[in-house]
């Protein structure tokens, strides 16, 4: 185009149109400047998109950080929950075996009672059977 306005411009009669060597120069350098300007909004729109894709990706990490955060959220809440449980039922069988050792005592009085009583059974029959050695052999002796 600017070598148009530069050589001139024919009109319809053939006649040559030309700008003064300013003019020209001036029509060129505006030219110039537009497709400066061009180029440099064409890397201007790139730098643009890039950021606008590199901010797509981070919105994407963070969602993917925020569901992972959300996720491990509910994990400690199980498990906090599940401590919960775990301390109750800590609590329940301290209350079961504190209620096993005390029948475990009870029971060993109780044994500890029949072997006495046994032991008196035991000791008072010893005594008759000695007894009944003792009289067997006077009469074996009297008769």
């Amino acid at each position: 185009m600017s070598f148009l306005f530069t050589n001139g411009l024919k009109d319809t009669n053939g006649n040559i149109t030309k700008l003064s060597d300013e003019s020209a120069r001036a029509f060129c350098d505006i030219l110039d400047a537009a497709d400066k300007f061009a180029a440099s909004q064409a890397r201007l729109d790139d730098k643009i998109d890039q950021i606008y894709s590199h901010l797509d990706k981070k919105h994407q990490i963070d969602e993917e950080q925020s569901q992972i955060i959300q996720s491990n959220s509910n994990k400690i809440s199980e498990l906090l929950l599940h401590m919960d449980e775990k301390g109750q039922l800590d609590q329940e069988q301290e209350k079961l075996i504190a209620k096993n050792a005390q029948a475990i005592m009870a029971n060993t009085e109780i044994l500890r009672n029949l072997q006495t009583r046994k032991d008196t059974k035991i000791y008072i029959i010893a005594i008759a059977s000695l007894l009944l050695s003792v009289i067997s052999i006077v009469l074996h002796f009297i008769r």
